[in-house]
């Protein structure tokens, strides 16, 4: 396989030992990716953070690349192993040691609550599908997810970082959507009546906007639903609309 970097082309191999030579490569394709999709997210990589050891001491660690959109953060770390001659024992092993890794880096000094931890497993994958799922279910164990690339190409793995961005602001939509319901149906104990539709059908707009990603638009229809609202009410809009200004993930 050919990686790419400055219009030179030069061969690399899918092994533990030519893994800190490709990082390089795509962390730049990933920060390139998800850059141009919004010019509020900040990608750092090599980012050092001070975790905390099952023992309880504390250690050095590196994150390959980390992601922060509107007080939220993404963890990535690239895994160049060859995979495809893994056993399930290997995937559960493996999916242990780097499932601990990657939650403490989520879990380090300064991070923030809403933060999430993905691999990218960049090498071959498990030539067996249980055994990759093994390997999924593993991580999971440590509320770290797994993806699994079409190639190792660059292209590849910036889709993969895309993929991660778009799930990420999906889970945040959905919590703003259910946070704007729940105000709905405050508004509709509180108010009474005609008012009450209303409100919750306004509620509804927003909810609708908040999912198709129009903050803007989310905003003008949740000013609506506040003016409708009595103050509990109008409170818990408001709380539900702050959350969706940052949502992007």
């Amino acid at each position: 396989m050919k990686t790419i970097r400055d219009g030179e082309s030069t061969e690399t191999r899918w092994t533990r030992q030519n893994g800190s030579a490709i990082h390089d490569v795509y962390q730049d394709a990933v920060q390139d990716e998800l850059e141009d999709l919004d010019n509020d997210i900040v990608v750092d990589h090599n980012v050092p953070v001070i975790v905390t050891k099952s023992d309880g001491s504390h250690a050095q660690g590196y994150i390959d690349t980390l992601v922060e959109h509107h007080g939220k953060a993404t963890v990535i770390d690239y895994k160049t192993h060859d995979m495809s001659s893994w056993t399930h024992g290997d995937a559960r092993r493996f999916g242990n040691e780097h499932g601990r890794q990657v939650q403490e880096y989520v879990h380090s000094e300064g991070m923030p609550a809403d933060t999430k931890g993905y691999i990218v497993a960049v090498g071959h994958p498990p030539g067996d599908p249980q055994i990759q799922q093994t390997y999924a279910n593993t991580l999971s164990l440590y509320d770290v997810e797994a993806k699994f690339p079409s190639s190792g190409e660059q292209e590849a793995i910036a889709k993969t970082a895309r993929q991660i961005f778009s799930e990420r602001e999906g889970q945040s939509k959905a919590l703003a959507e259910d946070m704007i319901k729940e105000g709905a149906g405050q508004a509709a104990e509180l108010a009474g009546g005609p008012v009450a539709g209303e409100v919750t059908r306004e509620a509804i707009n927003v909810a609708t906007e908040a999912s198709q990603a129009d903050p803007q638009a989310a905003a003008k229809l949740s000013e609506q639903v506040a003016s409708q609202a009595p103050t509990s009410a109008a409170k818990s809009q408001e709380e539900a609309y702050d959350y969706s200004q940052g949502y992007g993930y």
